[in-house]
């Protein structure tokens, strides 16, 4: 499985312009974290110890996402984008690699660390994009709470047994689903495309009561993950009561990821 990973993450690196430099930095330098990605006029930073590599290197190289949204017929329409559970900003980064001609685009991302390097890859690579970036977590209810997160993992989550064993500890802002949208998009206006990935949070994010703006969404793509006390038939029934039709491309759902489109029309839309 180790080898199998490396070699993924190998074929994934391949895919930026200037791989060979990446692949040597790794080898001769393995404790370096933050390296320096490109693709085409794109940079990012990417820290292999917060473990970005599976996030924002994955998220642009694999087809996880990019199979989704190319399922999306009209994405030549996506003006505003809603990221929660951001990482550095791979999500945004993709939409804009494949030239989706977005004007608004708000992230959600919990870890500090990990939150300054997704501020630093939109801000430098998203010109000419309203930016509106949160560090915070996505909740049922809103509050606050105090967690050690380190540097960063993929896995983190509001449940997740993954959390840093540092001393040092963080106030994380928690906001529902309902909070992000009013303070991201005040508007009131649609949200062409709203991306969920939260690590099994998900559930108690929609199966809550604070999550009425997702009338608002167009598109939704979310990834769903294995829980315990939740199934995936459940959390997507929940979504087709809110409004939402499963219209996933074969061999998306394999992954656990879903697309969804709101069968209704979105209050502002334009059709």
């Amino acid at each position: 499985m180790r080898l199998r990973s490396k070699l993924e993450g190998f074929r994934q690196t391949r895919q930026f312009d200037n791989w060979a430099q990446v692949a040597a930095n790794r080898i001769a330098f393995p404790n370096t974290g933050c390296i320096v990605y490109r693709l085409g006029d794109a940079e990012m930073i990417v820290d292999h110890l917060g473990g970005d590599e599976n996030g924002l290197r994955a998220c642009i190289a694999s087809n996880m996402y990019r199979g989704l949204l190319d399922a999306i017929h009209d994405r030549a329409s996506i003006r505003t984008l809603l990221d929660i559970g951001a990482n550095g900003g791979g999500f945004s980064l993709l939409a804009y690699l494949m030239e989706i001609p977005l004007q608004r685009v708000a992230c959600v991302e919990m870890n500090p660390k990990v939150f300054g390097r997704l501020a630093f890859n939109l801000h430098q690579n998203l010109d000419g994009v309203s930016l509106c970036l949160i560090n915070g977590a996505i909740a049922p209810k809103r509050g606050t709470i105090e967690l050690s997160l380190g540097r960063g993992s993929t896995g983190q989550s509001l449940l997740s047994s993954t959390l840093a064993q540092t001393s040092k500890r963080s106030a994380i802002e928690l906001l529902t689903f309902d909070d992000v949208v009013d303070r991201a998009f005040p508007d009131a206006g649609p949200i062409d495309l709203c991306k969920v990935d939260v690590e099994g949070s998900e559930y108690q994010v929609f199966f809550g009561t604070e999550c009425k703006a997702s009338n608002r969404v167009r598109y939704l793509i979310i990834e769903i993950h294995d829980s315990r006390d939740y199934s995936r038939e459940a959390l997507l029934e929940r979504l087709k009561a809110l409004g939402f039709n499963d219209i996933s491309p074969q061999g998306g759902a394999e992954q656990g990821v879903f697309l969804l489109r709101n069968r209704t029309p979105v209050a502002g839309q334009v059709s």
